[in-house]
């Protein structure tokens, strides 16, 4: 039994040290999220997304819309959100 307590504290240890190891790629990453919100926040970016949207949406005959552009208007939108998650983030990590 020892011996599988043992090997679980390796396992563990060599976690922690995965982790710590991660530490200059997780800051590099930050600091590229931080750059981002520095030019734009996000409201802006995503009233602009949902601008170009709203825009196709209502100049084009909407019935003649292709598969792929639908498919482009929902990538857009999960951009958006995935814009809005990020900056909530980043705005709870630069609070502490």
């Amino acid at each position: 039994m020892n011996t599988l307590q043992n090997s679980a504290n390796k396992e563990a240890n060599g976690g922690n040290r995965s982790i710590i190891g991660n530490e200059q790629a997780l800051i590099h990453q930050f600091e590229i999220v931080k750059k981002f919100f520095q030019t734009d926040d996000g409201c802006e970016i995503i009233a602009s997304l949902h601008a170009m949207v709203e825009d196709f949406l209502f100049t084009e005959n909407l019935p003649n819309v292709p598969p792929i552009m639908r498919e482009r208007i929902v990538s857009h939108l999960r951009v958006a959100t995935f814009i809005a998650e990020l900056e909530r983030s980043y705005n709870g990590l630069k609070g502490m």
